[in-house]
């Protein structure tokens, strides 16, 4: 088998790290047969990739001799999974096999006596995920794998570390960019559909081309999912619908988490049928037009949310917004406009020969939607949240700069700009909501009758040739919130209640803790009502506008 001296030297150092975890650990692993399985591997082989983790298998064991060399037994009773003192998780060698009757991911039953390294490999998922490193200094211990798929690893000194075992040609599918099933067996756990579909918007490789065209292709093309594995995806989708919500939600939102384009991770549900089952509002936006040609020349609500989405995406690229952030911020994208299609539906449907095309309130339309997209999709409530925000804001937030009264901006600060140091609300955020405002702006195509800041037209070569794409003016945006903010920490209560003290109480500086005691008690200073969150409000309104004005 060859390997790159960049592949060896990636496996090299997964081998190093299992072999160190091995003699950290306090059980007893002489004489073990420990292979590392799963995304290690997979990720050592893909430029740029990395996995932080590993994941331990062991051959020939049973629960009991892994539990007399001091493991601990979390389920291995029904998955062949213990633990060692450090929480690693330790997989028996198993198979799996499925009843005709069973559905979802019920049912299955596991099998851990006498199952090889091999057989073990053949019931994964995909042959990008059923290659093994085994950690051993002597012959690699296989059954039913040829020599033309092993690769002796080495240390520094050229001694073997490990021996890297690839019987179902893993390494071959991520040279060609292909996401590909190992057997059958793929149909087991319908879980699998939504995981290629996430490697589909994560992975990435260099194009196959000669160097003299390097410069007229990508720096990196996507991988594609084999045609027979869309062929059982779309068999495998209906199965969705009996699974559990929390494993549909773990893998989106590994998905948005790691995508290189998000976009690419839901065309692919819709392209195998997947969409339609775990989020039918959204597969069916697709049909429903996204606006008037005057605002959308892109077409379909499915395209605009797709284009909004990859916008997003490279917003939080640009600021470095990653994890539970991301994802809160895609999903804001995903769910903004599906109060579109629910009025669609109520207009004469989807498929009439003139479908509609205004969509006056689909925002508020959207809430529920959004909401119930999120319970569909087992996501957490916070995310829930700013899904359901962003439908129900995402037109409004686009009159900051010029429509807003002061009142309504200072109210939206206070109820979505989390105080310092706050634990994050469920809400989303003023700064969420700017960018799913920004990235809704930007995500569409219009008539060329849109300039830019300096009176030009905006060209863009991907664009029909009478159609831009707008140009989001964020400064405006941020100059006025800004000032609202500095309106709210410069004018408090306090400041407003000083102005109801009488001459004597006004000159003797009475302390903030007593002003409404004072103001109470003092016939001749103001008592304290209504007048105080009035002035407060008038104070800050001239503030801000003072701002705007300069």
């Amino acid at each position: 088998m060859e390997l790159t001296n960049a592949q060896r030297n990636a496996l090299r150092d997964v081998a190093l790290r299992a072999k160190e975890h091995l003699e950290s650990i306090p059980q007893d692993t002489d004489g073990l047969v420990v292979s590392v399985v799963g995304g290690a591997n997979r990720d050592a082989l893909i430029p740029g990739e990395t996995e932080n983790y590993i994941d331990l298998m062991v051959e020939g064991e049973t629960l009991d001799s892994m539990l007399d060399r001091g493991f601990n037994d979390i389920n291995a009773s029904s998955f062949g999974v213990l633990h060692d003192d450090t929480h690693e998780e330790w997989a028996l060698a198993r198979t799996e096999t499925k009843p005709d009757d069973a559905h979802g991911y019920k049912g299955i039953e596991v099998e851990t006596k006498g199952v090889s390294l091999y057989d073990d490999l053949k019931r994964r998922d995909l042959r990008m995920n059923a290659m093994a490193l085994q950690i051993q200094c002597g012959p690699p211990v296989t059954n039913a794998i040829d020599n033309e798929d092993i690769a002796q690893i080495t240390d520094n000194k050229s001694e073997a570390i490990a021996y890297f075992i690839d019987p179902f040609k893993g390494r071959e599918d991520i040279a060609n960019g292909t996401i590909r099933h190992v057997s059958e067996a793929f149909t087991e756990d319908p879980i699998r559909v939504l995981r290629a579909a996430r490697y589909v918007s994560r992975f990435e490789r260099p194009p196959d081309v000669p160097e003299s065209m390097q410069d007229d292709v990508p720096e990196t093309v996507p991988f594609t999912i084999a045609a027979e594995t869309q062929t059982l995806m779309r068999q495998l989708a209906p199965e969705l619908n009996r699974m559990s919500r929390d494993r549909i939600g773990e893998e989106i939102v590994k998905a948005m988490k790691q995508a290189k384009d998000p976009t690419r991770f839901w065309t692919a549900l819709r392209d195998t049928g997947a969409l339609a089952v775990i989020a039918p509002q959204l597969d069916r936006a697709n049909i429903v037009p996204a606006g008037p040609k005057k605002f959308h020349r892109e077409g379909d609500t499915f395209t605009h949310t797709m284009m909004v989405l990859k916008r997003m995406h490279e917003l939080c690229e640009a600021r470095d917004i990653t994890g539970n952030d991301r994802v809160r911020r895609l999903m804001m994208a995903v769910a903004h406009d599906l109060g579109k299609v629910t009025l669609a539906d109520k207009k004469g449907g989807l498929w009439s020969d003139d479908p509609p095309r205004r969509f006056g309130g689909h925002a508020e339309k959207g809430v529920p939607v959004a909401e119930a997209l999120a319970v569909r999709l087992g996501l957490e409530g916070d995310i829930m949240e700013a899904m359901t925000d962003g439908a129900e804001l995402h037109m409004d937030i686009h009159d900051i700069p010029l429509e807003w009264r002061p009142s309504r901006l200072i109210e939206f600060i206070n109820q979505h700009d989390p105080a310092e140091g706050a634990k994050r609300p469920f809400k989303a955020t003023v700064e969420e909501l700017i960018d799913l405002g920004n990235a809704d702006d930007e995500g569409r195509f219009q008539n060329r009758s849109v300039f830019d800041e300096d009176d030009e037209f905006r060209e863009d070569s991907d664009a029909p040739d009478d159609a831009v794409r707008p140009v989001f003016p964020r400064h405006l945006f941020a100059e006025r919130l800004e000032a609202a903010r500095e309106a709210i920490a410069s004018v408090d209560g306090y400041d407003v209640m000083l102005d109801g003290l009488c001459d004597d109480h006004a000159a003797a500086d009475v302390a903030n803790d007593e002003l409404a005691q004072t103001l109470g008690s003092c016939e001749d200073c103001r008592t304290p009502g209504d007048w105080i969150g009035s002035k407060l409000g008038n104070r800050r309104a001239i503030m801000i506008q003072s701002v705007n004005a300069e």
